[in-house]
């Protein structure tokens, strides 16, 4: 979880760089993160933005990174709180 802002940058570097492959890597990445603290829309759009990388398809990935973002967003007070319970 505390790659979470790392992953988000890398996101929209690769899509600012019109970069499909490291798109898809990286949402790839998030969705295993996220699939495992039941974060369904976060999922759901990392999967939309991996198969927008592996298409090479990057025409709306505006949309769907800030679908992500808001989601991301609403996630923050359990990994602030995850991170205080593990230190």
């Amino acid at each position: 979880m505390t790659t979470l802002p790392a992953s988000l940058n890398t996101l929209r570097l690769a899509c600012a760089q019109t970069d499909g492959g490291k798109l898809q890597e990286v949402a790839h990445g998030l969705r295993r993160i996220v699939a495992d603290v039941c974060a369904e829309p976060i999922r759901e759009a990392a999967l939309r933005l991996k198969e927008m990388g592996t298409q090479d398809d990057l025409d709306n990935y505006d949309t769907v990174l800030a679908e992500l973002e808001f989601h991301l967003r609403s996630l923050q007070p359990f990994v602030k709180a995850t991170a205080t319970d593990q230190g």
